[in-house]
């Protein structure tokens, strides 16, 4: 019995870090309300790009309204690094650093800050 026990207590503990960690943005210098503004201005940003595509002859644009969710999360990924942020998982944040999530249409991004 206490072979057994034993055991599902092992399966637990391995079962529990084999999910994937959660991952936000997050820049060290800025506050959570900080963090939050460049991620809204990054995803309006990223609509505006978007629409500039739609008007131009632009090969990640195929005219109709969907625009590809990768040419999306890259643009938006490049505006939030060009801010300063990085992606962290949870386990690198400190216990004291706020998490929130920002979302906006069909768009969830996890952010970090102070």
């Amino acid at each position: 019995m206490r072979i057994i026990t034993t055991a599902c207590f092992l399966v637990i503990f391995i079962c529990a870090g084999c999910g994937k960690a959660t991952s936000y943005w997050y820049n060290e210098d800025n506050t959570f309300q900080h963090a939050r503004t460049d991620c809204m201005d990054c995803m309006y940003q990223v609509q505006r790009e978007i629409l500039e595509a739609s008007m131009q002859d632009d090969e990640n644009y195929d005219g109709s309204a969907n625009v590809s969710n990768e040419y999306k999360q890259t643009l938006f990924e490049k505006c939030m690094k060009e801010r300063g942020y990085e992606q962290v998982s949870e386990n690198e944040l400190d216990y004291r650093i706020r998490k929130g999530i920002v979302n906006h249409k069909e768009e969830v991004h996890q952010i970090a800050g102070r």
